[in-house]
């Protein structure tokens, strides 16, 4: 719509919060799990489900090899430098160019979350064929979202970007 008053923008007004929300949990996430994994237990990193999943438990591996487990960690930290990059971005997308209606913004934000979404599906299957699906702990795996939160962070940005989809600028 091309000149449709801000005010006229109810779920833009909600779409661009929910992005924004979004990338911030990125964003803490990103900053969490290396500082916890790092520097106190590898909570985030390895789960019960991912235990199950190599045959092998935490003290396992690390009595194994402690450079396995901490390699293991760094992996991690890797993904979470990633996860670090995306909320920044979607931050800065969010608050300014998707605030404002702005398409390029819109679609932007769709893709990067339809194709993380899809990474973690991929994630997902080789967890789930073996009855792996994230709902054994808080925190089950480090690799694998698993079923429920990938239906939560599938569903968070469908509120924020579907809804809004038709008060777009041109």
């Amino acid at each position: 719509m091309k000149n449709m008053p801000m005010q006229n923008r109810k779920w833009l007004s909600l779409g661009w919060k929910v992005m924004v929300a979004l990338g911030i949990v990125n964003i803490f996430f990103a900053v969490m799990v290396p500082l916890v994994s790092l520097f106190m237990a590898p909570l985030f990193v390895f789960g019960s489900e991912d235990a199950t999943f190599v045959g092998k438990s935490w003290n396992e591996i690390v009595a194994f090899s402690p450079d396995l487990g901490f390699w293991i960690v760094l992996t991690m930290v890797s993904m979470c430098a990633m996860m670090m990059g995306w909320g920044v971005l979607t931050v800065g997308v969010a608050k300014n160019a998707y605030q404002r209606g702005e398409r390029w913004a819109w679609r932007t934000l769709v893709w990067t979350n339809v194709l993380t979404m899809l990474y973690y599906a991929i994630i997902l299957m080789p967890f789930a064929s073996r009855g792996l699906w994230g709902v054994s702990a808080a925190f089950p795996s480090g690799v694998s979202l698993g079923l429920p939160m990938l239906v939560f962070f599938t569903i968070w940005p469908i509120i924020g970007l579907w809804l809004p989809r038709k008060e777009l600028i041109e």
